[in-house]
């Protein structure tokens, strides 16, 4: 197994999420600096600040794909 499906692996056992493995979890689709955006806009899944820790449970992540989720491109006009 590659270093990479490791750390997925890894990642997708655990409770929460930094920025950096959410990022690694959706395939760099988004940037670390794009969920910086989303924070600062109210945009994006749910975060919780931990001093200066970002984190990122899995159920506010599910949730927010689900809300994603559209059975056509007009839905995100």
């Amino acid at each position: 197994m590659n270093l990479v499906k490791s750390k997925v692996r890894a990642i997708e056992n655990d409770d929460r999420f930094t920025p950096e493995e959410l990022c690694a979890l959706w395939k760099n689709k988004v940037s670390v600096g794009t969920l910086a955006n989303w924070r600062v806009a109210g945009k994006g899944p749910k975060f919780t600040k931990i001093g200066r820790e970002i984190l990122y449970r899995r159920s506010d992540v599910e949730a927010y794909e689900e809300s994603q989720t559209a059975s056509s491109t007009s839905h995100f006009r």
